[in-house]
């Protein structure tokens, strides 16, 4: 299974947190996963990425991937493609949930992620295994 945490400190001793951080196990120390919540659409809101994807490497490892969502008001905004252009190359989206159609693409994206991941683990073990029996 996977283990989330809510409000999680981005670093030790950090004012800065993200809503959700999904990860493997509880023994992980970076999260594999971010969901940041917005109730609405605001300049704020261009500092949730970029308070992830600014830091070093060496105090924050960069999530497989970071989902942004906001729930209602200024749907129509040019933030989203602003956000989108500036940090989509970094595996990230952001969703708005006044469109049916950006819950369901948020759903599908979600899913296909945890997808990814297992069959990656899975393969690995696999392959782990096969060259274990065969060396």
């Amino acid at each position: 299974g996977y283990y989330s945490i809510n409000e999680y400190k981005i670093t030790e001793g950090s004012t800065s947190a993200v809503d959700v951080a999904w990860f493997k196990d509880k023994k992980q120390k970076f999260p594999l996963f971010i969901i940041e919540i917005e109730s609405t659409s605001t300049n704020g809101m261009t500092y949730n990425p970029t308070k992830i994807f600014s830091k070093d490497n060496t105090t924050f490892e960069k999530p497989l991937f970071m989902f942004q969502v906001v729930l209602t008001k200024g749907q129509d905004s040019e933030k989203f493609e602003d956000l989108k252009n500036q940090f989509g190359k970094f595996n990230y989206r952001i969703y708005r949930f006044s469109l049916e159609e950006e819950i369901i693409s948020f759903t599908i994206d979600l899913e296909k992620k945890f997808f990814k991941l297992t069959f990656i683990s899975f393969s690995l073990i696999n392959l782990f295994t096969i060259n274990f029996f065969f060396i």
